[in-house]
């Protein structure tokens, strides 16, 4: 909540490698993990969040092997409920991070559905989040991939990357957050 002038709520975070990210549909709707420790928040909690009256920005907060730390934002996010696949709405990056936002054709994400290992939703024949060991939005696979395994040093389309900064190489902390945008 401190972070740049407070009013984030984190709804992912990376740090250790003690919580798994490759979890079925379910774990991904209901979250997973502790607040403090490693953790998601849950799709449906995470579409009620952004289904209050008023316009949300995203944050991804990357931190590499040698702790130096990066950001992409987006200026419009929203996730949709279960029975659109938890729908993607983003776009507007902004950042030092480089826009992962995006399959490996530089191709957005808006509009694609969420994927997890049971659920295949993505554009690629073979799921995607299976490859990547974790649920995510895809459309052609993934540019940021923040609940793959976390390995920092380690590299591969399995591990913890977020491509236009650090290539595939594992990063060692992520944090997603959300802030409402003042009107």
């Amino acid at each position: 909540m401190d972070y740049e002038e407070g009013g984030w709520t984190i709804v992912q975070r990376r740090f250790d490698g003690s919580e798994s990210f490759d979890r079925d549909w379910n774990t991904y709707k209901r979250g997973f993990g502790k607040p403090t420790g490693e953790y998601w928040i849950g799709n449906d909690n995470l579409h009620a969040i952004l289904s209050e009256e008023r316009k949300f920005k995203v944050r991804f907060v990357l931190v590499d092997v040698s702790s130096e730390r990066a950001y992409a934002e987006y200026s419009n996010f929203y996730v949709g409920n279960e029975d659109s696949n938890y729908e993607l709405s983003i776009s507007g990056y902004s950042g030092t991070a480089g826009d992962g936002a995006m399959d490996y054709t530089g191709t957005s994400l808006h509009g694609m559905m969420f994927s997890s290992k049971d659920r295949d939703n993505d554009l690629l024949e073979g799921s995607c989040a299976i490859n990547k060991c974790g649920g995510w939005w895809h459309r052609e696979c993934t540019y940021g991939n923040i609940n793959g395994k976390l390995i920092p040093g380690s590299k591969g389309q399995r591990t913890v990357y977020w491509y236009p900064w650090r290539d595939r190489f594992s990063l060692q902390e992520t944090t997603m957050m959300i802030k409402p945008i003042e009107k």
